[in-house]
């Protein structure tokens, strides 16, 4: 579509982040991952990715209407802004929800834009489209829940017996599943991947 609003959630390590970057490369695209330590910081944060994908030594915006316009303005074609984890700048920016809806209604919808917004808090993500007192309600084009991988993808290749223990340890969660080591038993992999002391699962 000439502009688009998408809407992406999925629990935490289910592979949200690397669905963007895979999706957005060879794009004219910005990508930013919102930190939740950077506090008021954020705006910051976006303008270092915006002179990352533009090559331009802008110093600061005073908004995000600023920022987002320069970027969608400078140069032709199409655009893809993607910001991650939206859920720690709702939390630090009571307001922020009211300045995307003005921003989407007034300017990015009459552009050839994609606007990603994408988040790990399943409820606090859903109701930016679907609470009828959200700012954004209903302004979204897609909505796309990202789950796990289901047991038969998983399973392709593998003895059975083993695929359904690590489907069990993993729940089909990619992150999880990287993890484990196939030169080792389903045991021995929850004993280092979550019992041992320094596992990464603890």
């Amino acid at each position: 579509k000439d502009h688009s609003f998408v809407l992406m959630y999925g629990r935490r390590r289910v592979g949200k982040s690397t669905l963007i970057t895979r999706f957005i490369q060879g794009k004219k695209a910005v990508y930013y991952s919102v930190n939740d330590d950077l506090g008021s910081m954020y705006l910051s944060g976006f303008t270092e990715a915006i002179r990352e994908a533009t090559g331009s030594n802008i110093s600061r915006f005073d908004s995000w209407s600023d920022a987002i316009s320069f970027f969608v303005e400078s140069s032709p074609g199409k655009k893809i802004i993607a910001i991650d984890e939206f859920q720690y700048l709702m939390m630090s920016d009571k307001g922020i929800l009211r300045k995307f809806q003005s921003l989407w209604d007034n300017y990015l919808s009459k552009k050839d834009v994609m606007l990603i917004l994408c988040g790990s808090h399943l409820s606090m993500m859903r109701n930016i489209t679907s609470d009828y007192n959200s700012p954004l309600f209903q302004r979204n084009t897609a909505e796309i829940r990202i789950m796990p991988l289901p047991f038969e993808v998983t399973a392709e290749g593998k003895d059975h017996r083993r695929a359904v223990e690590e489907y069990a340890i993993t729940g089909g969660v990619p992150f999880y599943m990287q993890l484990l080591d196939p030169d080792k038993t389903p045991v021995e992999n929850i004993a280092d991947l979550a019992i041992l002391m320094g596992a990464p699962l603890i």
